[in-house]
């Protein structure tokens, strides 16, 4: 009896909501207090850097209780199953999509719970508002990329000198061309741009860029750096003398002299800070970057290119005080 007043208590949904009971039984057993939100996490379970932030979200929200160590959140992961999130989305107070392929599901399914579409690019965001029209008063996004203000920081900061900055666009990353204009321009640089076609196309486009740059800012862009391309362009420009300021800690470990990078457990920690705002304020903050980072630098390459000697530490704090 107890399990059929549950599934009442959710809905009439059959045995499609046996694995979210758990979201209605957070708010029976709780009612006499402050009820749990309750939060579905949508993700690629066969997917480890999604398990890794979905891992990182579910424990922080853990840590959070209210008198007496009531848990403050009922988190419910989901797979990429449209059937399930549209059972579930009438029995959460937050839907949060992990990752580009669950966004994709989450946004072509409908429901009237709020979603917050997390560890995605700017890109992937934009394709969803043409193709589904996320609700925009509604629903809300933390991109994976890191903002133009934030990796011209980083290259102020390890190549000091830098002047003209180099940027190979291809297809996905030429939308932010007018981005990292505006912030070069403000902040006194050169930016020297060159567009990319494909992969073939990379070779070519580098060796005319080196002649007139003082550094390269590597953007994620698969036509651009993969793993037919990427070494050859951090040998190409290590050859010439240029530093590579990238987009990841593998890059750094290849050759690259600095990132700055959301990993997993910071994009959890981003999106945990977007869970607790929202049962705060009622409402999710606009789409925007994560303001949760990392930075790696690689010692050798910069003693090399005789760049200051920099501290990770020391670097990733003068990175959020910039962007305070």
């Amino acid at each position: 009896m107890r399990f059929l007043a549950l599934v009442r208590a959710c809905g009439s949904v059959g045995l499609a909501m046996l694995a979210f009971v758990a979201l209605c039984h957070g708010t029976v057993a709780h009612a006499a207090d402050s009820p749990p939100m309750r939060v579905a996490l949508v993700g690629n379970q066969n997917d480890p850097r999604v398990a890794a932030v979905r891992e990182s979200i579910t424990k922080a929200l853990g840590t959070d209780c209210h008198v007496d160590c009531v848990d403050a959140y009922q988190v419910t992961p989901i797979g990429l199953d449209a059937r399930q999130i549209a059972a579930v989305d009438a029995a959460a107070d937050l839907v949060v999509a992990v990752g580009s392929d669950a966004g994709e599901i989450v946004a072509r399914t409908p429901g009237s719970t709020p979603r917050l579409y997390g560890f995605l690019p700017l890109t992937v965001w934009q394709e969803l508002a043409d193709c589904c029209a996320p609700d925009k008063h509604r629903d809300s996004a933390l991109y994976i990329d890191q903002p133009s203000l934030r990796q011209f920081e980083l290259i102020r900061q390890v190549v000091p000198d830098a002047r003209r900055v180099g940027v190979m666009l291809g297809d996905v990353s030429r939308a932010r061309r007018a981005e990292l204009e505006r912030v070069a321009d403000d902040l006194g640089y050169v930016l020297q741009v060159a567009d990319v076609a494909d992969s073939g196309a990379v070779g070519p486009s580098l060796r005319h860029l080196v002649d007139d740059i003082d550094v390269l800012l590597a953007l994620p862009d698969p036509a651009v750096f993969n793993r037919n391309t990427v070494y050859s362009i951090l040998l190409t420009t290590y050859s010439a003398g240029i530093p590579v300021v990238g987009y990841s800690r593998a890059m750094v470990k290849a050759g690259a002299a600095a990132a700055v990078f959301a990993s997993p457990p910071d994009v959890g920690a981003a999106i945990t800070q977007r869970i607790r705002s929202f049962r705060r304020d009622g409402r999710l903050s606009p789409p925007d970057y994560g303001t949760v980072f990392s930075v790696a630098i690689n010692a050798d390459v910069a003693k090399s290119l005789r760049l200051p000697s920099l501290i990770e530490d020391t670097l990733l704090h003068r990175l959020e005080g910039a962007a305070r």
